[in-house]
């Protein structure tokens, strides 16, 4: 079991969704909340959040003698089936193939971070990506729009090489792109891009490439008012071997520099693949934009591949 220490503002949360325990300390409280993979704390003494945790929530909690006493009551209480990290647990995944020896992007196909909000349009390079074509049929658009409120999105029936507009008009973020419905073909027939106007007009913002059925970005916006928890990740290489690490940065920052978060790893070609669980999980405010990058050993071809997991409340 992990430990979490979080503020008031963030446990309230988790009050409707788990069993949660109260130990009366000094002038203040210590609350807890168990889940039978996360242990998660916070203690209150200012008099407001005293106040409106007499006020609003004490009477619906367990009180408890200590911090132990919570534990073991949570063990019991909690289902197994129902850890805190599938209430909101999400895992993103990219892959590249490059032998640029300077930083590269976990993308599989090019993103273009628009720097506006604006309806877009949808087309495939080919006729069977439609609505009784043989590949991909719907596709998912997840965005977040200009304040970084979201996540939303917004499904749309594709019309093969015919641009199809989106509803929205609030879409700038773009999270990711996923092909809902198919036909025989089991994926997409032919690249799915997705422009910055309507009717295939200005530039490319986003593809997914042929027989990818979806975006592979190993990328995350954790949206305004969010706290991402980052618990683990995963990668390997072949062809290659490569450094692999994380950045994040507001994206309302256009001039910001992305510094790294978390530790650097080695991508070997010759070892098996790496997959490393965050005794304590990283936390990351929103809005913030992480990216997970690459950068090769030589000038050799070669594939990388990487993942990372995480939750937010």
């Amino acid at each position: 079991m992990q430990d979490l220490n979080v503020d008031y503002t963030t446990i309230k949360t988790l009050f409707a969704k788990l069993p949660w325990f109260y130990q009366a300390f000094g002038s203040g409280y210590r609350i807890y909340v168990s889940a039978d993979q996360f242990f998660v704390s916070c203690a209150i003494s200012l008099s407001a959040d005293v106040t409106d945790f007499e006020s609003t929530y004490k009477t619906a909690g367990i009180a408890v003698n200590s911090m132990d006493d919570a534990r073991l009551q949570g063990n019991f209480r909690v289902s197994p089936n129902i850890p805190l990290v599938s209430l909101n647990s999400q895992t993103v995944s990219g892959y590249t193939d490059t032998s640029a020896t300077t930083p590269r992007l976990l993308r599989s196909t090019g993103y273009v971070e628009p720097t506006s909000s604006a309806r877009r349009s949808i087309a495939s390079t080919a006729g069977g990506d439609s609505s009784g074509g043989g590949g991909t049929r719907t596709v998912r658009i997840t965005y977040y729009d200009d304040s970084g409120a979201g996540p939303f999105t917004e499904d749309l029936t594709l019309a093969g090489t015919v641009g199809v507009n989106t509803v929205s008009a609030t879409m700038r973020f773009i999270e990711r792109i996923q092909s809902l419905t198919i036909g025989a073909n089991g994926t997409n027939l032919g690249t799915i891009t997705l422009y910055s106007a309507i009717d295939k007009g200005g530039s490319a913002i986003s593809t997914i490439a042929i027989g990818d059925g979806e975006t592979w970005y190993a990328h995350h916006y954790v949206g305004a008012g969010k706290i991402c928890y980052i618990t683990s990740l995963n990668a390997g290489c072949f062809g290659n071997s490569y450094r692999l690490y994380m950045t994040a940065v507001n994206p309302l920052n256009a001039n910001a520099y992305a510094p790294q978060i978390g530790p650097l790893q080695r991508l070997s070609n010759t070892s098996d693949s790496l997959f490393i669980p965050f005794t304590v999980p990283y936390k990351i405010t929103g809005l913030t934009r992480l990216e997970m990058i690459v950068r090769a050993d030589s000038a050799t071809a070669g594939v990388s591949f990487a993942s990372f997991s995480f939750y937010e409340i």
